[in-house]
């Protein structure tokens, strides 16, 4: 952060803050931009307001729901077949702002995370499965 000045606590700010947005993915997740783009990087004044962020929309869900029976459905086959399964919560992250981009939808940092939550909870209720019912027919 650069000094305009604003005041930051640990937990809140106060007034306007500018940014130092390093990447084009980041600066996607940007509510509010005003200034001027460089090549290095992007001078971006954000209002800090929690309560105007969207964070649990039907985009949001619906993405992670996807996603979730996507990356669900590949580590089901990879541990029946291997007997080890992948984390995909990297992935599911990655792949959400993959999405909203190609969904030409602005979404917000808080979307993306409940998305990939989603996605990955998916997952790791798939990893579950695949390990507990082929014990089960084994057990009789």
């Amino acid at each position: 952060m650069t000094g305009s000045g604003a005041h930051c606590q640990p937990l809140r700010c106060s007034k306007t803050a500018t940014w130092i947005v390093p990447s084009p993915v980041a600066a996607a997740f940007a509510p509010q931009s005003t200034g001027t783009t460089s090549s290095r990087a992007m001078s971006t004044t954000l209002q800090h307001d929690p309560a105007g962020v969207a964070e649990f929309t039907f985009k949001a869900v619906a993405v992670g729901v996807v996603l979730g029976i996507v990356f669900g459905a590949a580590n089901a086959y990879l541990g029946l077949r291997v007997g080890m399964t992948v984390s995909a919560s990297i992935p599911a992250a990655v792949m959400t702002v993959a999405v909203f981009h190609l969904l030409r939808t602005r979404g917000t940092i808080l979307e993306a995370n409940l998305s990939q939550t989603v996605a990955s909870a998916s997952t790791s209720l798939a990893t579950g499965t695949i390990f507990t019912i082929p014990a089960l027919f084994l057990w009789g």
